[in-house]
């Protein structure tokens, strides 16, 4: 159901939508969401999968705001309502799951020479419906420090700058052998790198790597990805459906591979990760806290070394566990929060 229209007073006139996230959303049909770019196909369709995936399993309000040049899709933008530990509502702009993108990760456009003002068209649009909604504050967030013109428009928007944090990713710029990859790092950390891959079995598990996700794994995984969220104080609000099954109804079988680490018959751990030509995005991740050996770095280093052995060459890694990441030969990429007050008029 659209929630509101409105025309732009920009040249050319746009005229936005704001819907709650559904598969009959006119910009999420497989035609409009096509010709959305800034990533790969088989990223980009993905992505929709992730949009349409997180409104299913969870039951906090998400938005996609469309902008429109008549008939012709420009650009999308979504948010999100989050809820703190206290209870409050935070209007979160940010595409859920999607991290490692070049650009800001809640505006896709159609037009990479139009994105600067079709993406502050639907940022106001988005802060106009907050505003309207009674929220206090807005948050954009994990937005890459180098998107100059997301940060232009956000000031002139009140927005301010937060906490700085990292995202981190191995980039190659060839396709190379493990040994290629591994004569790159400092002697400690191509030890530390080689000690993690022991891990598993020197504590006696092992490591199943399933290109093709089964139903069952991931039905016996989510409950540890879930685990850790709840550590994380993440703010998403269960329904009936898990995000595992979700995905699997809106992304294609190869879309969902995974690496799982057994003890006996104990599923102690997993990395779940989307893999697109030569580009793998590690996104979710659970695993025991409580035993004597690190479980997520033996899952972590062994997905990364067989992965860069395939001939990847671009291996998202996300948010958070800067000293792990940095140690597998990852680079970290500054990204920021920004944060506005909306008690007061644009």
């Amino acid at each position: 159901m659209t929630v509101t229209t409105r025309e732009s007073g920009a040249r050319p006139a746009l005229r936005v939508e704001i819907d709650r996230v559904s598969p009959s959303v006119a910009a999420l049909q497989p035609e409009q969401w096509s010709r959305l770019v800034g990533d790969a196909s088989d990223v980009m369709r993905q992505n929709r999968g992730y949009l349409l995936s997180y409104a299913s399993a969870f039951s906090n309000e998400q938005l996609v705001a469309s902008a429109w040049n008549g008939d012709e899709l420009a650009g999308i933008g979504v948010a999100i309502v989050m809820v703190r530990p206290n209870g409050e509502r935070l209007f979160t702009i940010s595409f859920s799951g999607v991290f490692g993108t070049r650009l800001a990760r809640s505006f896709w456009v159609t037009d990479e020479r139009e994105r600067e003002p079709v993406v502050a068209f639907l940022l106001r649009e988005l802060v106009e419906y907050a505003r309207a909604r009674d929220f206090g504050r807005a948050v954009i967030s994990y937005c890459p420090v180098g998107d100059t013109a997301l940060a232009r428009t956000a000031e002139e928007l009140g927005f301010r700058g937060g906490t700085v944090l990292d995202d981190f990713a191995v980039r190659l710029d060839r396709p190379q052998t493990f040994d290629e990859f591994l004569a790159r790092q400092e002697r400690t950390e191509r030890r530390a790198f080689r000690r993690d891959l022991r891990r598993a079995s020197e504590a006696g598990a092992r490591i199943v790597v399933e290109d093709i996700a089964r139903p069952e794994t991931l039905a016996r995984a989510w409950p540890l990805v879930t685990a850790l969220w709840d550590r994380k104080n993440a703010g998403f609000i269960s329904t009936d459906e898990t995000l595992f099954d979700a995905m699997q109804r809106y992304m294609l079988p190869e879309d969902l591979s995974l690496d799982a680490c057994y003890l006996g018959d104990e599923l102690v751990g997993v990395v779940l990760y989307h893999r697109a030509g030569t580009t793998v995005r590690l996104a979710y991740a659970g695993h025991r806290i409580d035993l004597e050996w690190k479980v997520y770095m033996a899952l972590l280093a062994s997905a990364v070394a067989r992965e860069v052995e395939r001939g990847s060459t671009f291996l998202h890694l996300g948010f958070t566990n800067d000293v792990q990441k940095k140690r597998l030969g990852a680079t970290a990429y500054p990204h920021v929060h920004y944060v506005a007050r909306l008690d007061h008029d644009i």
